[in-house]
């Protein structure tokens, strides 16, 4: 029975259907359920429509008479829909959907027959769609050509009436021949010609999650083949993780692009005209953003015109190279490994601009301090940054930023343009205040700076007004020459060397500066440098100098130093090299001291001579020996050449000062040969007290062979208390030396005395 009747109703259907119709079995409780086996269903072409292992219908109501047919369930198990659009556009469904719309109004007219479904019920069915007037090769899922494999899930309140289906779906299911996989779509769903909305909405796949709220508006279904500039969305995104896996399904021109990151908030638009309010996305390990965002462009990156207004935001150098290499393929450019220093950025605030070409202003918050800004960054082709605008640092490390280990922290709100990162290629322009800066441990307050740097070199003015000095500078400094290159005046006051960290006793200087001069040692400046108005300050006094002015000329064999002051004047003329002149009266020493254990780096060439005439000594005195006092008038003359290692040396003090003891008329006579060399002190008289004095002091020294032989002698021949003392001091390798009185003559109070070996 059950045969003849699925003939009966497959014959009836495909008569009326005007197609091939064939049921294998067919199952009917009257008004309460229709089970069909093996259905299939051909098309007008004759080509296959459906075929359906099973065929469920569980019936609320089936009335003729009012062309009612309102179906509890529909359950089909297994089986095969194939959907298609053919050359001219129609579908192989058309011919069924016009049968149950009456087809041409007839002369009587008949109400439409009205078909309710509550519920289907979709067990591992197979779907294909294909549009014949296309055939193109699509990466990822090809809307003209679809194919659904293990199609599962429950659809609810279905519902027709104005739209192409309304539905409750639950746990769909599906893998489409792409590769792209549906885990589970549960949302209340409604598809128009026009629209896809997903209301309650839950979507997994294999790496994405959705919820809560998401729709597509296109003009067709075919703007699924270009997504990002046909489709606009609206989503409200509740705890959601979206992969660029996923999305690469849907459209190829994100393809570039391999990114997943987490997202809570809301999005409209395009995906080329994205706007975002509320909206939190979480990416890589440490990277998070919040707030709300307009982006243009995508998913050309690099030419996406980007407007967010940043709630609060966090990244580090490692997670950017990570994110730009999914975006860009490749990590940031080296010229900005900087970023690495300052740890985990957080920032609030706004951009505004392309990647390339932003405006960011807010505030940085990072682990060697805190930046405000409100900056233009350009990057050019090379990955070489340009920026203007207003930046304040709060307590910011730039000693560690730039690895100079005399700086340390700054406080400041600078005007900044400029170019580069790096010293090699800055170039800069800073105007404003300084509230403070570490300098060798010390903190300077109150600084003004306006100038520029280019590279290494600095034209413009600085001043300090700090409690431990005030310091104006206006001029250049050029460090990027061989030898760099000073051109500026400047003044100090009140500085207190010590308390700065410059000078380990206590001293305070001012002075004015005037500067004409290139060189980094006195080897090779070349130039003159003036000094005046100097006030040298400690507990022992205050000492003024008028002005040192130092001038240096040529180089090589004929190089010319000189110093005029109101203290000294000095000069240092012929070939030398000031850096290895200490290694040199090392191995002076050492030609007539073989012993002497000596670290004698090599030498450069030393041929010169050199003039000294102290004219007032007492503020050098403060500076290398304190108590020592040098009457105004003093000379020193020397001449050394290192190709025989021989020196002379001649000079006069008229009067020297030290501990209370006062030696007068000062010559010191001293000369080498290739065997020895000699040295004469004398002093016409020396004070040991107010009463105690000795006359006619003699001393001759002279060193060879690793012994010195010296002589001393006191008061003239005819007085009545005389001394002609001869000693040997013999040098050993171990650096200890041995002392020998020699035969000497005493005569005390006219008595002569004789001193034996």
């Amino acid at each position: 029975m059950q045969t003849y009747a699925a003939k009966k109703a497959a014959a009836y259907l495909s008569k009326e259907l005007k197609t091939t119709i064939t049921i294998g079995s067919l199952y009917l409780k009257p008004f309460k359920s229709l089970v069909l086996e093996d259905l299939m269903v051909l098309d007008l072409q004759k080509d296959t429509l459906a075929n359906f292992p099973r065929f469920t219908v569980d019936l609320n109501r089936l009335s003729l008479k009012e062309r009612i047919l309102d179906v509890n369930t529909v359950q089909i198990n297994n089986g095969s829909f194939y959907l298609k659009d053919n050359q001219d556009k129609s579908s192989n469904l058309d011919f069924i959907i016009e049968y149950f719309d009456g087809g041409p109004a007839p002369k009587i007219k008949k109400k439409k027959f009205q078909i309710l479904v509550d519920r289907i019920i979709l067990n591992n069915v197979n779907f294909k769609y294909k549009d014949l007037a296309k055939n193109r090769s699509v990466k990822g899922i090809n809307f003209e050509d679809i194919s659904l494999k293990n199609l599962n899930g429950i659809f609810e309140k279905l519902n027709t009436n104005g739209h192409i289906i309304q539905a409750n779906i639950k746990n769909l299911t599906f893998r489409e021949k792409s590769g792209f996989y549906l885990k589970n779509l549960t949302a209340f769903t409604t598809i128009d010609t026009n629209a896809i909305e997903l209301q309650k909405l839950l979507l997994v796949t294999n790496q994405t999650r959705l919820t809560d709220y998401f729709q597509m508006k296109f003009g067709r279904f075919k703007d699924f083949n270009d997504f990002e500039n046909k489709v606009r969305m609206k989503a409200n995104f509740k705890e959601s993780h979206v992969s660029s896996n996923d999305i690469n399904y849907f459209t190829t021109a994100l393809k570039k692009i391999k990114l997943d990151v987490d997202i809570d908030g809301q999005i409209t638009g395009y995906v080329n005209n994205l706007k975002a309010k509320n909206l939190s996305v979480k990416a890589g390990k440490a990277t998070h953003i919040k707030g709300d965002f307009s982006l243009k462009g995508l998913p050309e990156w690099d030419q996406t015109f980007i407007d967010m207004k940043i709630e609060m935001a966090g990244t580090n150098k490692k997670d950017l190279d990570a994110i730009l290499i999914d975006l860009t393929g490749k990590p940031l450019d080296t010229s900005l490994n900087i970023i690495n220093k300052f740890g985990n950025i957080n920032f609030n605030g706004s951009f505004t601009g392309f990647q390339n070409d932003f405006i960011a202003y807010g505030e940085f918050k990072t682990k060697i301090g805190r930046i405000k800004s409100d900056v233009n960054m350009k990057i050019d082709k090379n990955g070489v940054p340009s920026y203007v605008g207003n930046v304040k640092t709060y307590d910011f490390n730039l000693g560690q930023l730039i690895d100079e280990k005399t700086l340390g922290r700054i406080t400041s709100e600078l005007y900044v343009k400029g170019r580069g990162t790096e010293v090699k290629e800055l170039s800069e322009q800073l105007k404003g205040n300084i509230t403070y800066i570490d300098f060798k441990d010390y903190r300077y307050r109150n600084v003004k700076i306006n100038g520029t740097f280019d590279k290494k070199f600095f034209d413009g003015n600085v001043s300090i007004n700090d409690k431990n000095v005030q310091l104006a500078f206006d001029g250049s400094v050029n460090l990027n020459p061989k030898l760099p290159i000073f051109n500026f005046k400047a003044s100090i006051k009140g500085a207190k060397l010590k308390t700065l960290n410059l000078l380990k006793d206590s001293m305070m200087v001012d002075a004015t500066f005037s500067t004409n001069f290139s060189g980094n040692n006195l080897n090779n400046i070349q130039g003159n440098l003036l000094i005046e108005k100097i006030k040298l300050d400690n507990k022992k006094g205050v000492y003024n100098i008028d002005s040192v002015q130092l001038n240096a000329i040529g180089l090589g064999i004929d190089r010319s130093l000189t110093i005029t002051s109101d203290i000294l004047d000095a000069s240092i003329k012929g070939q030398y090299d000031l850096n290895t002149i200490v290694s040199y009266y090392k191995a002076i020493a050492k030609t007539y001291i073989p012993s002497l254990q000596a670290d004698i780096i090599k030498y450069n060439t030393q041929i010169f001579n050199f003039n000294l005439r102290i004219k007032r000594f007492e503020p050098i005195a403060e500076l290398i020996a304190p108590g020592l006092e040098i009457d105004n008038k003093a000379l020193l003359i020397g001449n050394f050449d290192s190709r025989n290692n021989t020196a002379t040396l001649n000079g006069f003090i008229n009067k020297l000062t030290y501990k209370g003891i006062i030696a007068n008329n000062i010559i010191i006579d001293e000369n080498t040969t290739d065997k020895q060399i000699q040295a004469i002190i004398t002093s016409d008289r020396v004070d040991l007290n107010d009463s105690l004095f000795i006359k006619n002091v003699n001393i001759v020294n002279i060193l060879r062979n690793d012994s010195l032989s010296l002589n001393i002698k006191l008061s003239n021949a005819d007085d009545a208390n005389q001394l002609d003392l001869n000693g040997l001091v013999e040098f050993a390798s171990d650096t200890t030396a041995r002392i020998s009185i020699l035969p000497s003559n005493l005569k005390i109070n006219s008595e002569d005395w004789s001193i034996q070996e």
